[in-house]
């Protein structure tokens, strides 16, 4: 089974999960109706598609460990207006300067640079209350950590913290090294993936040996999407050879050695969940193909 034959493991909860959004993004609007640009804005970004990844793996994660869909739909929704907010401030013009994301303007173009930034803090508070809906379904111990793991992963010793050292690398004007590029897109793009899958084990009180299971998943896995994501980028037009210095997969790798890095990345992946039995894995081992074996 290939992963986008996999993914329909998903489709009643991809679909609930919209639903989800939009009543969110509604509710929102409602609850302020003084600026609507604001949320006009926040709207935009959040409801413009894409592959919903992170979402996709807290369902498989859930599944894998026995957690019900809908007592952890709360965090699949933060973690998207997170990543969401993570898009909206890095397109803009201070840091990659993107004019387009999906085929459409981005939010400052749509919209304004101040707006824009208004927009993704925003989607970052709403995140952090949708966690705290989760005591409904789990103890307040494990809520409370959760809130604690997630501002890491997503602040100065994750995301943010890759968004960084990316900067910083692009300042040098230097190939990176195989490591640094591991270093930096651990934080800037496994962060939020190692979260996702961690959230429901976090949740659940899973014993530490599990844990640290997932652990090991989510960290391949942010690393494989990184991975898949520059060569798929190295295959488009717009990529140019100007792009020497930058902190991607393919200025270091062959097309060959990238194929067998994925490779290895997914086999240990598979190697991993084998402490679960297989009904339960095949959810997030087809998100992982998904992710690996995606062609855009």
């Amino acid at each position: 089974m290939n992963g986008v034959d996999g993914l329909k493991y998903f489709a009643d909860d991809l679909a609930q999960f919209e639903k989800a959004l939009l009543e969110e993004c509604q509710q929102q609007a409602l609850n302020d109706n003084q600026n609507t640009e604001l949320f006009d804005a926040m709207s935009y970004s959040l409801l413009s598609g894409g592959k919903r990844v992170r979402p996709l793996l807290v369902f498989a994660s859930a599944k894998l460990l026995g957690v019900a869909i809908r007592d952890v739909m709360p965090f699949a929704l933060a973690i998207e207006m997170i990543h969401c907010f993570s898009l909206i401030h890095d397109d803009l013009p201070a840091m990659d300067n993107d004019d387009f994301r999906r085929g459409l303007p981005t939010c400052h173009k749509k919209f304004n640079e101040a707006l824009a930034i208004l927009a993704g803090d925003n989607l970052l508070s709403m995140a952090f209350a949708k966690i705290t809906e989760l005591k409904q379904s789990f103890s307040c111990e494990a809520v409370v950590e959760l809130v604690a793991t997630t501002a890491r992963y997503t602040g100065s010793q994750g995301m943010i913290l890759g968004q960084a050292l990316d900067i910083a690398h692009m300042k040098r004007q230097s190939r990176p090294t195989v490591e640094e590029l591991k270093h930096l897109h651990l934080h800037k793009t496994g962060a939020l993936i190692l979260l996702s899958i961690l959230a429901p084990a976090l949740l659940s009180e899973q014993s530490p040996p599990r844990q640290e299971i997932l652990t090991r998943v989510g960290k391949n896995l942010g690393l494989a999407f990184q991975v898949a994501d520059d060569a798929l980028d190295a295959c488009q037009e717009s990529w140019q050879s100007h792009k020497e210095f930058e902190p991607s997969f393919v200025n270091v790798y062959q097309s060959d050695e990238l194929k067998k890095l994925l490779y290895t990345l997914k086999e240990d992946v598979f190697k991993a969940l084998e402490e679960f039995p297989e009904e339960n894995s095949a959810p997030l081992k087809a998100v992982a193909t998904f992710i690996i074996e995606r062609q855009h």
